[in-house]
């Protein structure tokens, strides 16, 4: 067990980053504090990771819903999927590096999971969401944040998403 402690006032993905780069596990799991156990999603997790052929797995993603200019997701349950969401997200550590981690201009958490998802597979990664027995509770840093703030923050992301990825289908997972 490692305990990362960050002293600056650092934005989300800054801190993900101190995360990534200050503990030397083979994996790193980032979990939201709404998302509670129900039973054992560790061993399953760890085991589909160590097989290599996904570099991160997690509980919750989707596909990128291209209809729509790539605006949203769509869930589409357990199997190989574009973007995973930060309630549950596990990767192999290294993988993570060499894609430089998550964006530090992502400061609010919100899409910064989808945009470290798509740099991933950008970098030829593969995801996996898997059903595991995990609860969502009430999502303390969406409701409980400044909505003009999280809006905003939100927002920057999203559009950061867009200009990067937005067009570059070869990077996705096959449709399903």
């Amino acid at each position: 067990t490692s305990l990362v402690q960050v002293n600056e006032n650092f934005g989300w993905g800054e801190n993900a980053n101190a995360l990534l780069r200050n503990v030397t596990s083979e994996f790193i799991i980032i979990m939201d504090p709404s998302t509670t156990f129900t039973g054992d999603a560790i061993t399953p997790v760890l085991e589909e990771l160590q097989k290599r052929e996904f570099v991160a797995v997690g509980w919750r993603g989707g596909l990128v819903n291209l209809e729509d200019d790539w605006r949203s997701t769509d869930d589409k349950g357990a199997g190989e999927v574009d973007v995973l969401f930060s309630y549950f997200f596990a990767m192999h550590r290294e993988d993570a590096l060499a894609t430089r981690g998550f964006s530090n201009r992502a400061i609010f958490y919100r899409c910064a999971d989808i945009e470290f998802s798509l740099a991933l597979r950008h970098a030829n990664g593969r995801l996996l969401q898997m059903d595991l027995p995990l609860e969502q509770g009430r999502h303390h840093g969406y409701h409980d944040s400044e909505p003009e703030y999280r809006e905003i923050q939100s927002k920057k992301n999203y559009d950061r998403i867009l200009e990067r990825f937005r067009g570059k289908t070869a990077i996705l997972s096959p449709r399903r």
